[in-house]
């Protein structure tokens, strides 16, 4: 369930994040693996508001892509960046792609703040530690709003008026794929929450 707005400015912001992931190769750690899959273990966006300094970190729902970060404050967010991890056979690799030119949108006091359906597109070699990624942004904004009234059907926010809401800027980032070492034979959990 979505917490009920503190205040009367605050503010509600959804989306989809779609992950579509291909890689393979043998990391410097011995780790390995082929994976090509539209199901991460885990997914997160990054946004930071520019008028507190405070940097948000929102998970998707698994294996759901919805997110939802209530009671943002109204103002100004950049993201920063798209976060999520893939299992191979014996591994579990970490993809992030990094923001650097500020790809930015605005969140209006009182409202819900509607990213659309986002997909994110992303392949590795970790044999030679290269990285590509692409993405198509802010489409599809009424399918958000129908997970939204799925999510929480008592939710408060319902009432709330929307926006739809597109990222500015250019949609830059630095690609990398991180592979985490190997199981052993113990079998070792190796995700992070």
């Amino acid at each position: 369930m979505l917490p009920a707005p503190v205040r009367d400015d605050s503010s509600l912001i959804v989306g989809e994040l779609n992950v579509d992931v291909s890689g393979s190769g043998t990391a410097h750690n011995g780790a390995h693996g082929f994976v090509s899959t539209d199901q991460p273990t885990a997914a997160a966006l990054i946004f930071r508001n520019d008028a507190s300094g405070k940097d948000y970190e929102v998970r998707t729902a698994t294996p759901d892509s919805f997110f939802v970060l209530a009671n943002a404050e109204p103002g100004h967010y950049r993201l920063l960046e798209l976060w999520a991890q893939v299992a191979t056979n014996d591994s579990c690799v970490t993809i992030t792609s990094n923001f650097y030119k500020g790809i930015a949108f605005d969140v209006g006091p009182g409202r819900v703040a509607n990213l659309g359906v986002n997909s994110w597109h992303f392949s590795y070699d970790l044999s030679h530690s290269a990285s590509t990624n692409s993405f198509v942004l802010n489409s599809d904004f009424p399918s958000v709003e129908k997970a939204l009234r799925r999510f929480d059907t008592r939710s408060q926010w319902t009432g709330y008026q929307g926006d739809q809401v597109a990222f500015s800027g250019e949609a830059s980032a630095k690609p990398l794929a991180e592979a985490l070492p190997p199981r052993g034979g113990n079998g070792n959990m190796i995700y992070v929450p």
